[in-house]
């Protein structure tokens, strides 16, 4: 079990350079625990890609639909009083604390791409890195 943030879930979800990884890394370990947040800003990502013309909008009901199937049951309620503690103590946007918080809290790694959050624990890894392993 991991923490996926939500670019490793939309890299997982729509083709683009790092899919492959994402999906290796799904082969690898394929329960992703997310912070509720997740399903918002997945939400955003895929509205970007619609406005955006890089995906048509007759794909989203079929996207969010496995998108759901992945983190349905796997969403966590976090604490917010520790996320924003943990976020102004490393300097994190609340979002970002959140799947560090979640990761810090179940005591089991956070996968990302984001570097600020990787420098930010020593549990936090590329994908690459954890696949590395």
């Amino acid at each position: 079990m991991i923490v996926t943030d939500a670019n490793v879930i939309a890299y997982w979800l729509i083709e683009g350079d790092y899919t492959a990884l994402a999906r290796q890394l799904y082969e690898v370990d394929p329960v992703w625990i997310v912070p509720t947040l997740c399903r918002h800003e997945l939400a955003n990502v895929i509205t970007s890609y619609v406005k955006h013309d890089a995906m048509a909008v007759i794909k989203v009901p079929a996207l969010w639909q496995s998108l759901m199937l992945l983190i349905r049951g796997r969403e966590y309620e976090v604490d917010l009083d520790h996320v924003i503690a943990l976020a102004v103590e490393r300097n994190l946007s609340a979002y970002d604390a959140q799947y560090l918080y979640l990761a810090m809290s179940q005591g089991i790694s956070l996968v990302t791409q984001d570097k600020k959050l990787m420098a930010s624990i020593e549990t936090a890894f590329s994908i690459s890195q954890y696949l590395d392993q």
